[in-house]
């Protein structure tokens, strides 16, 4: 959840896809912040890659 305005920003995702990017599509599509999910795996994904992100920007920015 703190992740997701910046994911939702920076990220691009492809819609109408089939095969697992499709299921990782549909799985972070239908994640309910309360309640029951299957699993948060899609979320938690994206979240560790937006971190990564993150952290590795100041050190990209100092190579140009």
């Amino acid at each position: 959840i703190m992740n997701s305005s910046y994911a939702l920003r920076r990220f691009r995702f492809l819609e109408g896809q089939i095969g697992e990017y499709g299921q990782f599509i549909h799985n972070l599509k239908n994640y309910q912040k309360e309640g029951k999910n299957k699993n948060d795996d899609a979320p938690d994904a994206v979240t560790g890659f937006a971190l990564f992100v993150q952290s590795m920007l100041p050190k990209l920015q100092k190579q140009f």
